[in-house]
């Protein structure tokens, strides 16, 4: 079913502000990850 999620959904349309930070998190998070993966990457190719 499909009720679920489009009421989830059509909860977070009258919260954009909550969107927002939401995305953000998950772009520190993503971001800090990355910057370990890189520098996993350069310390085994020796860079």
């Amino acid at each position: 079913e499909l009720a679920p999620v489009q009421e989830k959904r059509a909860a977070y349309e009258k919260r954009p502000a909550d969107v927002d930070d939401i995305l953000a998190a998950g772009n520190r998070v993503a971001r800090e990850q990355a910057a370990r993966t890189m520098g996993e990457v350069r310390k085994a190719v020796g860079l």
